[in-house]
């Protein structure tokens, strides 16, 4: 087979494979609408599986996890949507509206304030958000450099180092973002309620108990134990299949 028809036969694979995911997710959407929430997750769980996923997609699953009374599962597709597009609104008011809804009641520990308003913020961002201000900020500095060469403006030049400064800021930026988020994995409890172990082992004594749809930072993994950490600083001891990671 020649090269050019080998790329066809490629190209119209893909293209029926899209055709297929689009068609499998508007009858999950289907199914939503007609009330059958359990048919709906089946195919939008199948759709993840197949390796096709976006923030809607998420959402909805999200939808129709709660819709079935699973909270767990509803924060965990939520903050899925979330971390593919922080600015999803529908998403963030459920996964607040879900929260409201939750036993477990964790007081964070305080951030300093610094910190807090830059997490706030690089939160919402999101990593796609600062490559596409550094690359705005990249556009910038290249129109101001064309006009620049035109009519030797001052104001180009003002431009550019202003675009060039706002740059480096936003990869610093970045960087630190990235320097803060580095190794950290998080979870949720999709069980209704798991007592967590002081130790890996289940004579350990009970550390406290958590709940279905609370968050908890992933630490140390020891043979069939998952190291967790909550919001306000406890650690503890639990296995895995109480967690779905994020």
């Amino acid at each position: 087979m020649s090269n050019w028809k080998l790329i066809m036969v490629l190209c119209l694979g893909g293209f029926q494979m899209l055709l297929g995911q689009q068609a499998q997710f508007e009858a999950g959407n289907k199914a939503y609408r007609e009330g059958d929430y359990s048919e709906a997750i089946l195919q939008y769980e199948s759709l993840l599986q197949s390796g096709w996923e976006n923030a809607t997609l998420y959402y909805n699953l999200g939808n129709a996890q709660y819709k079935k009374a699973r909270l767990g599962e509803a924060v965990w597709a939520y903050e899925k949507a979330l971390q593919l597009a922080p600015t999803h609104q529908d998403a963030a008011a459920n996964r607040q509206l879900v929260q409201t809804l939750l036993v477990d009641e964790i007081e964070a520990v305080p951030m300093p304030l610094v910190e807090r308003y830059f997490r706030l913020w690089a939160d919402g961002l999101g990593r796609n958000g600062f490559r596409w201000l550094s690359i705005s900020w990249l556009w910038i500095i290249a129109a101001a450099w064309s006009f620049w060469r035109i009519k030797k403006s001052r104001w180009s030049v003002l431009t550019m180092a202003a675009a060039l400064f706002l740059l480096l800021v936003s990869v610093l930026s970045w960087g630190i973002y990235e320097r803060l988020t580095a190794g950290e994995q998080k979870a949720v409890i999709i069980v209704e309620n798991v007592y967590v172990k002081t130790a890996p082992s289940d004579a350990a004594p009970d550390a406290f108990v958590l709940h279905e749809g609370t968050m908890v930072q992933l630490e140390t993994v020891l043979e069939d134990w998952q190291e967790i950490r909550i919001a306000d600083g406890q650690v503890g001891w639990l296995h895995p299949n109480a967690l779905k990671n994020l």
